[in-house]
């Protein structure tokens, strides 16, 4: 029954959901259902990663030592004497006597971000080396109970080596995960470089616009990103768009800025919208 429940949340994450039912059953067999309460730590920051968390319920939170040089007493820390948590990251007993549930705690720390969701994954690129990967950052739970999954980062490698196949499957996976990243991040930067509000200059035919959207700096522009596109799509579009920006142009209504990916909408792709204003969606995206 473990074993079937944990192949159920691997069918949830980006990583594993895809992979084949062999990789999958191998490591749903090694998987450990770990039920606790809020202020329970997974990961300490400076100590090495020893496993693989997968969300089933509940949050989590990575939280990072404030650095400083200064020692004090405080009611963050089980202790009643001690180092603080404005302790530099490397003076690693502040960060193991930290009680993470206090209020104390909160306010001494940084709080990097919270992992939350059915399926979401920690860890993962830290446990595929095979020396220790040193955490940046504590890893415990934030929500009155949480249900997490782990995989020892042994086991999981053990998996990977003992298969080449699998070693392959997990390489795909990885490649996939910068594929989306790095499309992401260049739409960020490419929308970051044209702010709202204003069109943006060149690449008028690329993006739909005519060349009087473009010398109009200050008119507003709405920027889509139009998935799942096809020749036909494109072909429709960009004649559709330009013609419409052309009448924007004379009674000053917000043109549209205009760019295509041929994936289609999913969980992986949906991170490459980031930036835009609106999408434009077909029937077999997501």
């Amino acid at each position: 029954m473990t074993s079937t429940a944990a192949t159920d949340i691997l069918d949830h994450t980006s990583w594993f959901s895809n992979v084949s039912d062999g990789l999958k059953e191998a490591i749903a067999s090694r998987m450990i259902l770990r039920e606790v309460e809020e202020g329970h730590v997974f990961v300490r920051q400076g100590m090495p990663i020893d496993h693989l968390m997968v969300i089933e319920e509940g949050t989590l939170t990575r939280s990072k030592a404030e650095e400083s040089s200064d020692e004090q007493t405080t009611t963050a820390t089980t202790g009643t004497t001690g180092p603080s948590r404005g302790l530099h990251h490397n003076k690693l007993q502040s960060v193991m006597d930290i009680n993470f549930s206090s209020p104390e705690a909160l306010e001494a720390s940084i709080v990097v971000d919270d992992i939350e969701g059915l399926g979401r994954v920690s860890g993962l690129l830290h446990i595929l080396v095979d020396y220790d990967s040193l955490a940046f950052a504590t890893v415990w739970a934030s929500s009155p109970t949480a249900r997490v999954w782990l995989i020892p980062a042994e086991e999981f490698r053990s998996i990977l080596s003992s298969n080449a196949a699998f070693a392959m499957e997990m390489m795909s996976a990885l490649a996939m995960s910068m594929r989306v990243g790095s499309k992401s991040l260049r739409g960020l930067i490419k929308n970051a470089a044209q702010p709202h509000g204003r069109s943006g200059a060149g690449g008028g035919d690329e993006l739909g616009t005519s060349a009087h959207d473009q010398s109009s700096s200050e008119k507003t522009t709405i920027k889509v990103l139009c998935y799942d596109s096809t020749s036909w799509v494109t072909d429709s579009f960009k004649p559709a768009v330009r013609a419409y920006n052309d009448r924007a142009a004379n009674d000053n209504s917000p043109t549209i800025v205009m760019e295509y990916t041929a994936d289609r909408l999913s969980e992986r792709s949906a991170t490459y919208a980031a930036g835009y204003d609106a999408v434009c969606l077909f029937v077999n995206d997501e």
